[in-house]
């Protein structure tokens, strides 16, 4: 698996990811800052990256586009520090990946 961390998540969710054994990159690493959802989703799609985000309109963006994908991971939490909450996220990953 491999993830395209959005801007709204801090970078050192890559290295926290990494360590668990997936790819990962973090959207500044790759487009503008303010770039729009759209591009992010679209890149996303066109290299196999699952969208690792806080935001909410990605589930609504590819709704109301029809695609398939990419997959979107959301994380719904007040704590979004990967040294706080990366244990449990990469659980997550894992229990749902089987």
């Amino acid at each position: 698996m491999r993830f395209l961390v959005d801007v709204n998540l801090t970078p050192e969710w890559v290295t926290c990811l990494q360590v668990a054994g997936y790819g990962a990159v973090h959207w500044c690493q790759i487009g503008l800052v303010n770039a729009l959802d759209e591009e992010l989703i679209d890149h996303a799609a066109e290299n196999n990256f699952i969208v690792f985000t806080q935001d909410l309109d990605f589930g609504s963006i590819l709704a109301r586009s029809g695609a398939a994908g990419p997959s979107v991971l959301q994380l719904r939490e007040q704590e979004v520090d990967p040294q706080g909450i990366g244990d449990a996220v990469v659980a997550a990953i894992q229990q749902c990946s089987e």
